[in-house]
């Protein structure tokens, strides 16, 4: 990123959203937990540029898009790595422990 440009990560607050919102920390990005159902309002009040999701998503499927495209920004699906998305990192929580 160039002088005066920064990024945010959201991320919703379920279990895997603390340990996703550790990793971006730990890489310099500002991150922002929202605990409502949707980041909508988030969103509203931000208007951010960019707006990323899973590859797991059709564009028209992500929360907010009209607004960032409406404001001129962009949504972004992001190519899955397997077992780092949040639905797979919730799923293993939730998952009876071994041993």
């Amino acid at each position: 990123m160039s002088d005066g440009e920064y990024a945010i990560a959201v991320i919703g607050g379920a279990t895997a959203g603390a340990e996703a919102a550790d990793i971006f920390a730990k890489r310099g990005v500002l991150v922002v937990v929202f605990e409502q159902d949707t980041p909508l309002e988030l969103l509203r009040r931000v208007r951010p540029k960019m707006l990323a999701k899973g590859g797991d998503y059709r564009r028209e499927e992500v929360v907010g898009h009209e607004l960032v495209e409406g404001d001129g920004g962009e949504v972004i699906l992001i190519d899955l790595v397997p077992g780092f998305s949040t639905t797979e990192i919730v799923r293993k929580s939730r998952a009876p422990q071994s041993g």
